[in-house]
């Protein structure tokens, strides 16, 4: 089938280089290629491709067919979620720490050739529209799907996206970043998020669905840091003291009933509750 032979030829394309044994990550122009081979993987591959394929079955889904399919379908998307996660974290890191700059023209083709890819399989697939599901339908939610996959990137996009899908982008938003929320943070790391929050021009939830953060955790940390204060200038009574290791409690002392309940507030809205009696 032509139109699937063209993403595998995409894709062999894309990363057949980096994954040589004699690749070299020292020359800055190999490690270049290798950051948008990886974008390319994480984000399109993974987080557009997967993700947009089983569309038309959770189109089904929503007209109360093939429930069980879409339900199975759910499953594994969620364990595409997290690579396509891990592998934009990876592409973030590997930017800040090699202090990379990812050529703007590159990143332009890398998505258009991307999209022409699915708009050739969409158009195979959906010669004609199948129950209410059409072409059109398809490559807009690709477009959101992309957008999204973008924003956590924190790289430009490509394409206009349809209206009719714009109250889709906050789901899958939520969808592509649901890892990024149960992520354990320093201080030093929350007051970057912060400093992103006063930069954004946001309010707290749209911004929180952007960064996939727990809103409640986010609300949190930012009444123990406080929010006007750069972290330079905060006076330290305002610090929030690193985490501890240990600590030997003694031994508990039982009263008379032989009961006692305890609750440990682990962080990140996790409470762990041990009772006896």
């Amino acid at each position: 089938m032509p139109e699937i032979h063209g993403k595998i030829a995409l894709a062999n394309r894309r990363l057949e280089r980096v994954m040589r044994a004699d690749f070299d990550l020292t020359d800055r122009d190999n490690l270049h290629e290798f950051a948008l081979s990886y974008l390319f993987f994480a984000a399109i591959f993974e987080g557009c491709w997967f993700y947009n394929g089983f569309t038309p079955i959770f189109a089904l889904q929503r007209r109360g067919l093939m429930k069980g399919t879409a339900e199975q379908l759910q499953y594994i998307m969620r364990d595409e979620v997290l690579h396509c996660a891990f592998g934009i974290r990876t592409v973030r890191t590997l930017i800040a720490e090699e202090n990379l700059q990812l050529d703007p023209a590159a990143l332009t083709r890398l998505w258009e050739e991307a999209e022409a890819a699915e708009a050739a399989y969409a158009g195979y697939l959906l010669r004609e529209p199948i129950l209410g599901y059409s072409a059109a339908q398809h490559m807009g939610q690709f477009r959101v799907t992309g957008h999204c996959a973008a924003l956590f990137s924190r790289l430009p996009s490509r394409g206009t996206i349809p209206p009719q899908f714009i109250r889709e982008e906050a789901a899958v938003t939520r969808a592509t970043t649901s890892i990024n929320k149960w992520q354990r943070r320093s201080r030093q790391e929350w007051q970057t998020v912060f400093a992103r929050f006063a930069e954004s021009g946001l309010g707290v939830e749209p911004f929180c669905v952007r960064e996939g953060l727990s809103e409640s955790t986010f609300r949190r940390w930012r009444s123990a840091l406080g929010d006007e204060a750069p972290p330079a200038v905060r006076p330290a009574a305002q610090q929030v003291p690193e985490p501890t290791g240990f600590v030997d409690a003694g031994t508990l002392k039982l009263g008379g009933t032989g009961r006692f309940e305890l609750r440990l507030d682990l962080g990140d809205g996790v409470i762990l509750h041990l009772s006896r009696g």
